[in-house]
């Protein structure tokens, strides 16, 4: 397979696998913590204040306790 094509399609795969991971965390925040806590319903200068929160937290546990690769890595 062609160097270039296979390191887009890493590139791809890597991002992929973060969004899906991203968005799953995202939601179960916010609709346990959220819920639990009434964070969905309010707001910091016209911000919602689970976005404030749950953002910076998901990353935290993406970078914390899991390693994003691909089958398309050349390790």
């Amino acid at each position: 397979m062609d160097s270039f094509l296979r390191k887009m399609l890493h590139i791809i795969s890597a991002i992929g696998t973060y969004l899906v991971l991203f968005g799953v965390i995202f939601l179960i925040q916010k609709y346990t913590l959220g819920i639990l806590f009434s964070l969905n319903n309010k707001a910091y200068l016209n911000i919602p204040l689970d976005v404030l929160i749950f953002t910076p937290s998901t990353i935290l546990l993406i970078k914390q306790f899991f390693e994003i690769s691909s089958p398309y890595s050349s390790d």
